[in-house]
């Protein structure tokens, strides 16, 4: 099996794992929407973060619906959502928010969603992502904008999570991609035993036809050889009958 051939067997099932996934998150984004407006209703403040909620749900709501778009683009959409969703955590509740198991989780998200070049390319951003915002913890400006004094500001703080977070996301990657790796090998092998199957079926046909043909030929021969033989039968009794009579 070519690799296109694979890839195309993947993209497919990719494609339906979006679609149930699309519908799965875009629920679970309207039920958080609708928890948050609850919360911003006894307090104001939380309104902006509402609104933002409420745009990347509806973004979300359209990417369920509008199948017809490129499955990869679908795909880099709904792994936006929680992009996001971790920059706002990093930058509202530090390391000890949820942020990074946000951009871990992106990912392991992207490998299974597009493929290993895209989880690799949105681990270098998770990566970075953590290096900007622990650069900003350094000058200060991360308190000055968002933290205050709610989280560590420390540069050694933030570089020794990162490196935490950067060696579980090397594991956990690096058994994904050898999975995918071997689910790939999986699909080569199916696909060469069909064919292999669908070649034998296709040559036991034609022997078959070969066959059916050398039976009704030989009959042919057998029907023309027992005529022949009917019509010497017939010529000998007439002979014999010619012969009596002359005889007689």
């Amino acid at each position: 099996m070519t690799g296109g051939e694979t890839e195309a067997v993947l993209r497919d099932w990719r494609n339906k794992i979006l679609n149930v996934f699309l519908v799965i998150v875009a629920v679970a984004a309207g039920a958080m929407l609708a928890m948050a407006i609850l919360n911003a209703i006894s307090e104001p403040d939380q309104w902006p973060t509402v609104i933002l909620y409420g745009i990347l749900t509806l973004l979300l709501a359209a990417l369920a619906i509008f199948r017809g778009l490129d499955s990869r683009i679908r795909a880099w959409g709904v792994l936006l959502v929680p992009y996001l969703i971790g920059l706002i955590n990093l930058a509202t509740t530090g390391l000890s928010g949820s942020g990074r198991l946000y951009l871990m989780a992106l990912s392991i998200g992207a490998l299974i969603l597009i493929g290993v070049r895209a989880g690799l390319v949105m681990s270098a951003i998770s990566v970075l992502t953590l290096a900007v915002f622990a650069a900003l913890a350094q000058q200060g400006l991360l308190a000055q904008w968002f933290l205050g004094d709610r989280d560590s500001l420390l540069l050694s703080d933030w570089i020794t999570q990162s490196i935490e977070t950067l060696g579980l996301l090397i594991m956990v990657m690096a058994l994904l991609i050898l999975f995918y790796r071997f689910q790939e090998r999986l699909i080569g092998q199916e696909y060469r035993a069909r064919t292999e199957l669908l070649d034998a079926q296709r040559l036991l046909e034609k022997q078959n036809a070969t066959l059916e043909q050398r039976v009704a030929d030989r009959t042919a021969e057998l029907v023309q050889a027992e005529a022949a033989m009917r019509e010497a039968k017939e010529a000998a009794e007439a002979a014999n009958q010619a012969k009596s009579a002359f005889l007689a």
